[in-house]
């Protein structure tokens, strides 16, 4: 199985089992009056519907650059995560906002039992589902599964601090009887509190994408260490790089100054260099795009990019 039918196959997963826990969500939350499980089942709910445009981008990236998108389809990837980090973040803030008037208007009374079924049932479901995308991200190495993979994990962290919290009100309703009723709003700062970090570090990372920067300082100095490496025939102060990550492709830009290297102005021997650049690279990033570019004015690679320093 291919990389690409590997993630697929996890994304219709994924939305299968949105699908289900947001209907779960819904109903309990409607039996329960509890905005805690509503809350788990808007977040279900929101990955059902990212889920289906996940498998339709996931398509598109298999396709070749057309007339529309000449540089392809790359960029969908970081825009779908940026919109699923948004619109989880928004749900959040909403359900922060609600919880909090919740507890200044005194309480919200739920029914414990039923809340307690609801939330173990959907807490082992997200974990086992996640464990399930984990194994497919590490097989895939997509990013659109990581997301989901992280969207998963706060559902599955939200259930369970349900059930956790449930079952000490539910064994100890009696002593605990004039805080019931502010229980759930609790419930929902602390999760949400806790779990606001992810969407935040999806919308940070996707935008960054977006806006066309550069990978991670990490993969940057490997890149870098790379090509100094293969081109190590050629001094620092001829080559010049500059890079970009978008999605899933790798964007490497490098310009090379031949005034004092004859043999480099050769056709052939242009061509022959960036053969074996692209393949020493392309086995560690596979979706690759790599312009080599030769020049004898140090002019353009000089405000196009940066020195390769040893």
């Amino acid at each position: 199985m291919t990389k690409q039918q590997i993630e697929q196959k996890a994304i219709k997963v994924s939305i299968g089992g949105t699908l289900f826990m947001a209907l779960l969500g819904i109903i309990f939350a409607y039996l329960t009056d509890s905005e805690a499980i509503l809350i788990d089942g808007l977040f279900s709910l929101v990955s059902f519907t990212m889920g289906l445009f996940t498998l339709r981008v996931a398509k598109l990236l298999n396709l070749p650059d057309d007339e529309h998108f000449q540089f392809g389809y790359a960029s969908f990837e970081p825009l779908l995560n940026l919109s699923k980090g948004l619109l989880i973040a928004f749900i959040s803030l909403f359900a922060l906002y609600s919880a909090t008037s919740a507890i200044i208007g005194g309480g919200r009374p739920i029914e414990t039992g039923l809340a307690i079924y609801y939330a173990l049932i959907a807490a082992t479901g997200c974990f086992g589902t996640a464990l399930y995308l984990r194994k497919m991200y590490k097989q895939s190495d997509s990013s659109m599964v990581q997301v989901d993979y992280n969207n998963w994990i706060i559902d599955g962290l939200i259930s369970s601090g349900v059930a956790v919290a449930f079952i000490f009100v539910y064994l100890f309703q009696n002593q605990l009887a004039e805080y019931l009723a502010f229980v759930d709003p609790v419930i929902v700062i602390l999760l949400i509190l806790s779990t606001l970090h992810i969407p935040w570090q999806i919308i940070r990372e996707n935008s960054r994408e977006l806006l066309f920067a550069a990978p991670v300082k990490k993969v940057s100095h490997q890149i870098k260490e790379q090509v100094r490496k293969h081109l190590h025939f050629i001094t620092a102060d001829q080559l010049y790089l500059r890079m970009a990550k978008v999605g899933r492709a790798y964007y490497l830009n490098i310009h090379i100054i031949t005034q004092q290297q004859t043999d480099l102005e050769n056709s052939s021997r242009q061509d022959q260099i960036r053969e074996d650049l692209y393949r020493s690279l392309h086995t560690t990033y596979p979706d690759l795009v790599v312009d080599l570019i030769f020049t004898r004015e140090k002019k353009w690679a000089h405000e196009f990019g940066q020195h390769v320093k040893a």
